[in-house]
């Protein structure tokens, strides 16, 4: 009899063993499972996959580039501009030079003018003083008034002397050669041989191409008279006037 119970609950156990071993253990919450695991691991994979878009940021921060590139690409048309205002100035700088060379021109022209007249010989100096009242009287004559002004615009001289030079040289036995000069603000324009006379006229043109190099103005014209020598000229006689000139 306690056999038979014996057996019966042996048999029981190992049922109950066996229908235990075949259910699953209950899950501990405080461990993690395996999918839990493999979820855990996903963010690393993703963190895997989080490098191609930290290949993204790098290519955002190469799509910088470009803006770069546009802030190079104002610089240079700021650049484009200046050259502009210095093309202006090399304008005004062009413009600047066309008006010199007209200038020059024009010198080029006034001297050609004064070229066209023979410049007059000089005194031989220095001269030897020898003062005498020779000129009576002097006065400008011809003269051509100005469109533009109240001056002349040409003139000549017309002077009154005695222009004999009987045995002056130091010899005492030899004629002198009698000559007058016309000076204008110091500046020799023009000369003339005479003839002797006692009270002679002789009028003495004063070139217009002469009275080119100066401004309009008052001018300060000397007459000399004077006896051509070898070493040395004479000087007899002076007269000093004015008169007002106008260039235009």
């Amino acid at each position: 009899m306690n056999i038979r119970r014996i057996t019966t609950l042996v048999l029981v156990l190992s049922i109950l063993l066996a229908g235990c071993s075949a259910i699953d253990p209950p899950v501990d919450p405080g461990k993690p499972t395996a999918t839990q695991t493999d979820a855990n691991e996903t963010p690393a994979e993703n963190e895997d996959e989080s490098t191609p878009t930290a290949t993204s940021s790098d290519e955002s921060e190469d799509s910088d580039d470009p803006e770069d590139s546009e802030e190079s690409t104002t610089t240079t048309t700021t650049s484009a501009e200046t050259t502009t205002t210095t093309t202006t100035t090399e304008t005004t700088v062009s413009i600047e030079g066309t008006s010199t060379v007209a200038s020059s021109s024009t010198a080029a022209q006034n001297t050609s003018t004064q070229a066209d007249w023979p410049k007059p010989k000089p005194p031989t100096r220095p001269t030897e003083s020898k003062i005498e009242q020779r000129i009576t009287n002097t006065k400008f004559i011809n003269k051509e008034q100005a469109t533009s002004s109240s001056g002349y615009s040409n003139f000549d001289v017309q002077i009154f002397a005695d222009t004999r030079l009987k045995n002056v040289d130091p010899e005492g036995d030899v004629d002198g050669e009698p000559y007058f000069i016309i000076e204008i603000n110091n500046k020799l324009v023009a000369r003339a041989s005479v003839t002797y006379e006692k009270n002679g006229s002789f009028a003495i043109e004063v070139p217009a191409a002469a009275l080119k190099q100066f401004a309009s103005g008052t001018l300060n014209v000397r007459v000399s008279f004077l006896d051509q020598d070898s070493q040395s000229d004479d000087l007899y006689d002076t007269w000093s006037g004015t008169i007002e000139y106008s260039a235009s």
